[in-house]
């Protein structure tokens, strides 16, 4: 009984609170979309990092995309070692953190660990209760 009662709070209490399980579930896509649909307008381009999963089908989803634009515009990776591809862009939306410091009119979407630590006083959250999901850095 009490074995029951300590696996309940764990599920329930402890579990939820932990950032690799927010993570895991992929949390913060919405109000990261929020964030990208507030400021579509101001940017030429968003890096957003593909760490965790394939972002680019909340984007889709958040978004409203017709299937029909986002066919003709979807640029995939060469398949990886198990045959699959990955949506490397489409519209503004680029699916990996650019590997260059040249870039302007630009957002770089990524994990806290993407980011040196002097940077990240200036950076933007993304936050799903304690936790910082997302950093945005934004580049005029």
């Amino acid at each position: 009984m009490i074995l029951n009662f300590y696996s309940w709070d764990f599920y329930f209490n402890q579990y939820p609170k932990r950032a690799v399980v927010t993570r895991a579930w992929q949390c913060g896509y919405r109000e990261l979309a929020d964030y990208v649909k507030s400021n579509y307008n101001n940017f030429d381009k968003f890096y957003i990092t593909r760490k965790n999963g394939q972002p680019y089908i909340y984007f889709l989803f958040y978004f409203k995309y017709l299937p029909s634009e986002y066919q003709k515009q979807a640029v995939l990776t060469p398949p990886d070692e198990y045959g699959f591809g990955q949506i490397k862009e489409f519209d503004k939306f680029y699916f990996e953190l650019p590997s260059t410091k040249d870039i302007n009119k630009s957002v770089i979407i990524g994990y806290p660990d993407d980011f040196e630590e002097d940077e990240k006083p200036y950076l933007k959250e993304i936050k799903v209760g304690p936790e910082t999901m997302f950093m945005i850095k934004e580049i005029k």
